[in-house]
């Protein structure tokens, strides 16, 4: 048995299909609402409207697995979206009492 001392290269690239293109383009978007300050609930009702003018019984087989990439992925980053922002303000909210106690505690201390 030979070798040729060459190592095989990565496997050749696929083409992306149409159910990733639209979860590049819906991950694109969500990252820039997010950025830009946009609640989880505007977000939502946005993608909301933009998903309502969709007709699947209209659309190709291209369309409808685009639309099923980019739905899927807005939906699972919004329900994140919702979860670190509960989970944001869970943490003020802890901060807050944190700090009104303190206060309480060094007032009974002081009086």
């Amino acid at each position: 048995m030979t070798t040729t001392g060459t190592t095989p290269g990565p496997p050749p690239a696929r083409p992306a299909t149409e159910w990733m293109k639209g979860a590049h383009t819906a991950h694109d978007l969500v990252t820039r609402q997010i950025e830009a300050g946009y609640s989880a609930e505007r977000i939502a009702a946005q993608w909301d409207q933009a998903l309502a003018s969709y007709d699947d019984t209209t659309a190709t087989p291209a369309q409808r697995e685009w639309h099923d990439g980019a739905e899927e992925t807005a939906r699972d980053m919004i329900e994140t979206w919702r979860d670190i922002q509960r989970a944001e303000a869970e943490q003020a909210l802890a901060w807050k009492d944190a700090q009104a106690r303190r206060q309480a505690q060094a007032e009974h201390e002081a009086g």
